[in-house]
């Protein structure tokens, strides 16, 4: 399983407490082989949502809270280069 992570509700008293993050920002996978899921990258600010292309050799991720609040947010492109790391090819939107 493929999943993001943007840290929203750890940051101020959302859900309850302010806390630390269990998990940097980041994309991450993980599967019942492993013990704790494998960062494939954090080259995103706050992804926010995730969905593989067709062929499964790549992703579009959202930025749902870039560094900079007056930008929009956007969204980006990826692949896989191998087994735990990605490239994330660029801003589309």
């Amino acid at each position: 399983m493929i999943f993001t992570d943007p840290g929203y509700g750890a940051h101020f008293d959302y859900e309850g407490k302010k806390r630390d993050l269990e998990l940097e920002t980041a994309i991450y996978y993980v599967d019942d082989s492993l013990d704790e899921p494998i960062m494939l990258t954090d080259d995103i600010y706050k992804p926010n949502g995730i969905v593989l292309t067709p062929d499964g050799e790549g992703f579009y991720a959202s930025d749902s809270a870039p560094p900079i609040s007056t930008n929009p947010r956007e969204l980006f492109a990826g692949r896989w280069r191998k087994r735990g790391a990605v490239s994330v090819i660029g801003r589309l939107l």
